[in-house]
């Protein structure tokens, strides 16, 4: 039987009654935990719990209509008669909205049934950065040059989209393998993402002097309690950088206080004192991305990807770039092609097939080479910019594509 709540003295009491008897106030009802078979709003069949969180849980389900897996969120019953967690909750649903990326994790619906607070998002079946850290200690070069790319990419579209992430850390990003033709990253968890509406200010829903973020990766103006901006998610993104390249964290102590001291005043050691097979130039990408004062790091993510693979020399692998591309093009032919891209402004992110596969260099050019004759969807990302996508036919010979972005409306202050 369904109770109902009373959010004033959270007592519980039957369905029927509207108004509880103690203080008058409205009575919402509770929520139930979501069981195997069970069929939330009418059209997603759950099928299995995957986790639990301290405000909600996870499920993995089927959607009705289209006969696929989907991943439901869904708040805690003592927080959906909360106005606040409610609002939180919608503005994590907005968040994941406005993002639109390849290496960030689709959502497909949002609502609140029977008294269910949800979100339904795309359904992934890989390992978490933190799970693979944890088996393997530590990444190679290549390896994780490749992965944070990907992750700069999909944080940069954020950003450009006006949400800043804020709580950026391996349990957040999870990596896909298909069939051992490489990783795809996707981003996750915008719970805390703070959000920028054009034209009108949004107020903020975490308390003033209590910062919200996981204490080994926050910036040093989250622990200041300072106003965030982009470049709080390049200094977390460098910690997971320092933490993938040489199995430590930058910073550790032995209590909270301790910890945010050392991310606001100390200074790390330098990644090659650690793993002295680490280049120089990687070491010092890494540790300006860390910088304590903002204007002292790289000032966007797609600067660090940048600085990161020319630091690291990271050429791209052709062959292993068609294979990738002819797994997510079943049409292509057997026969490559090549293709020339101009993009005005340079320094542009290139995706085919919603792949990453390159940025164009500083005069706005890149050439790619045995991509398997078909039909691509060519989609170019730029920070400050809207996003320029066009259907191509690559054939044989080189294919010469330009694109000439046009300036975005919404802007980060």
């Amino acid at each position: 039987m369904k109770k109902k709540l009373c959010t004033v003295c959270n007592e519980q009491w039957p369905e029927s009654m509207k108004h509880c008897p103690k203080d008058g106030a409205r009575l919402n009802v509770v929520a139930q935990r979501l069981f195997p078979g069970e069929v939330l709003a009418e059209k997603y069949q759950i099928i299995e719990t995957l986790g639990e969180g301290a405000t909600g849980t996870v499920y993995k389900a089927k959607r009705s209509v289209i006969d696929d897996f989907v991943a439901i969120k869904t708040l805690k019953a003592e927080l959906v008669s909360s106005h606040v967690a409610i609002e939180r909750f919608r503005r994590e649903a907005q968040a994941y909205g406005r993002i639109h990326h390849p290496n960030a994790i689709s959502i497909f619906d949002f609502g609140i049934s029977d008294g269910i607070a949800f979100l339904v998002m795309e359904f992934l079946d890989g390992f978490t950065l933190r799970q693979i850290l944890n088996n393997e200690k530590y990444l190679d070069i290549k390896r994780t040059v490749r992965i944070f790319l990907q992750m700069c990419g999909a944080v940069q579209r954020a950003h450009r989209k006006g949400v800043i992430h804020r709580d950026l850390k391996p349990e957040n990003i999870i990596l896909e393998e298909f069939e051992g033709l490489g990783e795809t990253v996707k981003v996750i968890d915008f719970g805390l993402a703070k959000l920028k509406t054009v034209g009108t200010s949004m107020q903020s829903l975490t308390e003033k002097g209590r910062v919200a973020g996981t204490p080994y990766y926050m910036s040093p103006e989250q622990w200041l309690d300072k106003e965030l901006d982009p470049r709080t998610d390049v200094y977390s993104l460098g910690v997971m950088l320092y933490e993938t390249l040489t199995g430590r964290m930058p910073f550790d102590a032995d209590t909270v206080m301790e910890l945010a001291k050392k991310h606001v005043q100390h200074e790390p050691k330098a990644l090659t004192e650690i793993r002295t097979e680490i280049p120089k130039k990687v070491s010092d990408v890494v540790l300006k991305s860390i910088a304590k004062k903002p204007e002292n790091r790289q000032q966007s993510t797609l600067s660090l990807g940048q600085e990161l693979r020319a630091a690291a020399g990271l050429e791209s692998d052709e062959d292993a770039l068609s294979y990738q591309l002819k797994r997510l093009n079943p049409t292509t032919s057997s026969l490559n092609g090549a293709l020339i891209i101009y993009t005005s402004p340079p320094n542009s992110n290139i995706y085919l097939n919603n792949h990453y596969v390159g940025t164009t260099d500083d005069r706005g050019s890149l050439l790619l080479q045995k991509i398997p004759m078909g039909t691509y969807l060519v989609v170019i990302v730029r920070i400050g910019y809207k996003d320029w996508e066009q259907e191509i036919e690559i054939g044989q010979g080189a294919t010469t594509l330009e694109a000439r972005l046009e300036k975005a409306k919404e802007q980060i202050s």
